[in-house]
């Protein structure tokens, strides 16, 4: 479970935020077949909207790095472990939040196609009132802390340099992580983390 520095509270281990993380990594997963099928032209690949474009620091970031980012998230909120979140995984938290938020306004029925495969059985309804509860998921948790606000590391100095660190060493991730497959257990089914892992680590490169 990731707690927040400082505080005791774990980010909510509910139905809502497995709907979270489940509705992100459905919709970039299905993105990286775009990204890697030579037959699309170039300007549908370069539209692509990825899980951390509405983060500033990250949004330069390949796809295939911040789906890795989300999966190791995901395995650390998933763990019965206790880690204290840096503003990496604020961030990777906060963009989750909003981006299943913002696929629940514009398509619950996409939605429930992505839960039709999910890894549990959720006892929610999806209805009007659920982008809100998924998008006040992380505000309410860590209510002071929005980095879709931050552009530059100037806005980071009342942080201490230990929750900073994590977040300046991902701007510069180049390769995804061997251990990609493993985080992604509990998330989505294990046909779709060998398919997807495949294309993620493919050798032409990243989307």
């Amino acid at each position: 479970m990731l707690l927040r520095t400082g505080h005791d509270r774990p980010f909510p281990q509910n139905d809502i935020s497995y709907l979270a993380f489940v509705t992100a990594a459905y919709r970039n997963l299905l993105q990286v077949e775009l990204a890697y099928d030579p037959a699309q032209p170039l300007s549908v690949r370069d539209e692509l909207h990825w899980l951390l474009d509405d983060i500033p620091l990250l949004a330069h970031l390949p796809g295939s790095i911040q789906i890795d980012l989300l999966a190791e998230v995901w395995a650390k909120h998933n763990a019965k472990k206790v880690y204290r979140a840096s503003l990496l995984e604020a961030a990777v938290l906060f963009a989750v939040c909003r981006d299943a938020a913002d696929t629940l306004s514009s398509d619950r029925r996409e939605v429930r196609i992505y839960l039709a495969d999910a890894t549990r059985d959720l006892d929610i309804r999806l209805d009007r009132w659920t982008p809100h509860q998924v998008q006040t998921l992380f505000e309410r948790w860590w209510p002071s802390c929005d980095l879709g606000r931050v552009h530059d590391d100037s806005d980071l100095q009342d942080y201490p340099p230990s929750m900073v660190r994590p977040l300046g060493v991902a701007r510069f991730l180049m390769d995804v992580s061997p251990n990609l497959a493993r985080n992604l257990e509990g998330l989505v089914t294990p046909a779709e983390i060998r398919r997807y892992v495949a294309l993620l680590t493919a050798p032409e490169g990243q989307p």
